[in-house]
């Protein structure tokens, strides 16, 4: 995320930790393959609109040259992330949904009947809206966080 704002680590934890204290993002832990992770999902749309971009702010570290290297827990010094590595596939009747063996596995933990279901969602609202140069630009991840708060928001997700 520091390096898509072009900002430090440590201003995007500040702002995410705001936006925690703020009640505007949760934040969920994991552990997958002994590694502990986390997913920011956004709270309701309601909130977000209550406050001014102002009280939001911005974040103050920006750098010229993408993400500051030396932040402690950097995960490039640690480990890689094997959700970045693993292939990814096309999903739903039109394929327009692109996720990796372990986001979708992901959802299907969080909601075995409803996973298919809600992929198969976003997949015809984007062909119907034609919405295709929209989610191009969306990363795997992108996607599995999308499915997920639209699971979450139908309450077939515990939170």
């Amino acid at each position: 995320m520091a390096d898509f704002t072009n900002s430090t680590k440590a201003g995007v934890d500040k702002a995410l930790k705001s936006l925690i204290q703020k009640n505007l993002l949760e934040k969920k832990d994991f552990v997958n393959h002994g590694i502990k992770n986390c997913i920011y999902v956004a709270k309701e749309v309601a909130n977000l609109v209550s406050y001014q971009s102002t009280e939001l702010g911005g974040v103050a570290n920006s750098v010229s040259q993408g993400s500051q290297l030396s932040c402690p827990n950097n995960i490039e010094d640690n480990i890689e992330d094997n959700t970045l590595s693993l292939e990814v596939k096309h999903f739903g009747l039109y394929g327009n949904v692109i996720l990796n063996d372990e986001l979708y596995d992901r959802l299907l933990i969080e909601s075995e009947e409803y996973a298919d279901e809600y992929i198969n969602r976003l997949d015809s609202h984007i062909e119907m809206h034609q919405l295709h140069k929209q989610y191009s630009a969306y990363a795997p991840n992108q996607f599995f966080i999308k499915i997920f708060d639209m699971l979450r928001r139908d309450g077939h997700v515990e939170v």
